[in-house]
């Protein structure tokens, strides 16, 4: 599929004009229509092109969080719906023209080496003012199960299983910096770590990878920013490694080392049982790389003996398949699997009414819906061939499969997991799924601004657009609140 097979007629403003009059399920044929005009887009030096797109991604992105914002006033009754909502549209709007221009910047040679520096930055400010109560009045929001980890850290008699390694290591760093260093609230320690750990891994995205568009998605994602600004759970200390892991698989970078990727294949499930999808397609990454069957082997046994390792460390082996099986929810309640949805709620309009607002509070509902619409850039490679660049399937299968299995795992997970705390409770559940949606999508969006014959404006753009559809999703879930 070449570059020129993108050009079709622009029907782009039609189908912006449909969202702009709120009609959200048509956003994935909307996100279809920039791939297949991208080959064009930069044909286009009239800024209202651009303006378009984003009003359009905004609207979509508003109406699908909308249901959920909670607006609190004393005399909600008397003041009319769109008055409540004022604030919360207001400063979403206010934020995404920050971040378009930001986005702007961050094309410019001279502001690139530092202006993506400023998210994570940002994050860490408003994370360590968040841990000290700074200011006093306001207070941001908190999901998951709140205070959970504070509890099971300072007592050692609890055990969660899902968290095994990661917790013991907790448990560890807590009683050391009290007993060597000073003494810490347990509290401030939690989300002070936190805080710490979602901005050195968001630096070290953005320096890693300057030229990609995936630093830029990964820390304007609304998830990735709720954790960056000191939330008290335990997804912000091992959030960073994850997507780390995912964009090597995506990516097909070398980051870790060949037997460096062997043993985290091991230590991801005892950090956290959700990992194990992530650690096979780690593992058939890594076994795309092995020409010997023999290497593969033994790669397999490091492997399951770091896991073993694990789980030794964090606790005890003896007992653990019983531990974990109750603290993910692997019970029989008498009518089916806590851990399972009714097959009548997973096919159910409600179902897919929550999965539009999860994947909405990830990245947005132009972002997500890209690599849904074309799946091929899971294998897609940019090549030259007769003096143009073209796309072909050039990977090895396991580089495919293990790319597959991490999209397929997502999907599943969005659909069957049951939401235990309640829909918008619980919605840092789903962080992985919302990781590898964004990273496969980043992954693509690379792929066609190569073929662009103008990348940088077609990035910048692309960015701008990103911008106004995270924007509704990121006031809502951190100032606002979501709630049903």
């Amino acid at each position: 599929m070449s570059c020129v097979a993108l050009q079709t007629p622009n029907t782009l403003t039609i189908s912006y004009l449909t969202s702009a009059l709120g009609i959200r399920f048509c956003e994935s044929f909307d996100v279809y229509l920039i791939a297949v005009n991208l080959r064009r887009w930069h044909l286009s030096r009239n800024r209202k092109t651009t303006l378009l797109l984003c009003i359009g991604s905004f609207l979509s992105a508003t109406l699908a969080i909308l249901p959920f914002v909670e607006t609190q006033t004393s005399t909600r009754q008397q003041v009319p719906a769109a008055v409540r909502l004022l604030p919360w549209i207001t400063t979403s709007l206010i934020l995404a023209c920050l971040l378009a221009v930001l986005a702007y910047f961050t094309e410019w040679p001279k502001f690139r080496p530092w202006a993506l520096y400023l998210l994570p930055s940002s994050g860490l400010i408003i994370g360590i003012a968040r841990t000290l109560g700074i200011p006093k009045d306001i207070q941001l929001k908190q999901y998951g199960d709140t205070y959970s980890l504070e509890n099971f850290i300072t007592d050692r008699n609890l055990d969660f299983g899902r968290w095994l390694l990661g917790l013991t290591l907790l448990r560890e760093i807590f009683e050391t910096v009290n007993a060597f260093l000073f003494v810490v609230d347990i509290g401030i320690f939690v989300r002070l770590t936190g805080t710490l750990l979602m901005a050195g891994f968001g630096m070290w995205f953005v320096s890693r990878k300057t030229e990609s568009i995936a630093p830029w998605l990964l820390t304007i994602s609304p998830i990735w920013v709720l954790f960056s600004v000191g939330y008290s759970e335990y997804y912000p200390f091992i959030v960073g490694l994850i997507a780390v892991t995912i964009w090597q698989i995506v990516s097909n970078q070398q980051i870790f080392h060949t037997r460096t990727s062997y043993l985290l294949v091991g230590i991801l499930p005892a950090l956290y049982i959700g990992t194990v999808p992530v650690s096979a397609a780690l593992l058939l990454h890594t076994w795309s790389r092995e020409t010997v069957r023999r290497e593969r082997v033994r790669g397999l046994a490091f492997g399951l003996a770091s896991f073993i390792v694990s789980i030794e460390i964090g606790g005890e082996f003896k007992g653990y398949a019983q531990t974990l099986r109750q603290t993910i929810g692997l019970e029989w309640d008498g009518s089916g699997w806590l851990f399972f949805n009714d097959l009548s709620i997973v096919f159910s309009i409600a179902r897919v009414v929550d999965i539009w607002f999860w994947l909405s509070c990830a990245t947005g509902i132009v972002c997500l819906s890209l690599p849904l619409v074309l799946p091929r850039g899971l294998g897609l490679a940019v090549q030259e061939h007769n003096g143009g660049k073209d796309f072909s399937f050039s990977e090895p299968r396991m580089l495919v499969a293990s790319r597959t299995l991490l999209l397929l795992a997502s999907i599943i997970f969005l659909m069957f997991m049951n939401p235990m705390l309640g829909v918008t409770q619980d919605i840092d559940l789903y962080f992985m799924s919302y990781l590898t949606l964004l990273l496969l999508l980043a992954n693509r969006l690379d792929l066609l601004v190569a073929c662009a014959r103008e990348p940088v404006n077609v990035k910048r753009r692309i960015m701008q657009v990103t911008a106004f559809s995270v924007a509704p999703a990121t006031t809502a879930l951190i100032v606002f609140g979501v709630s049903r």
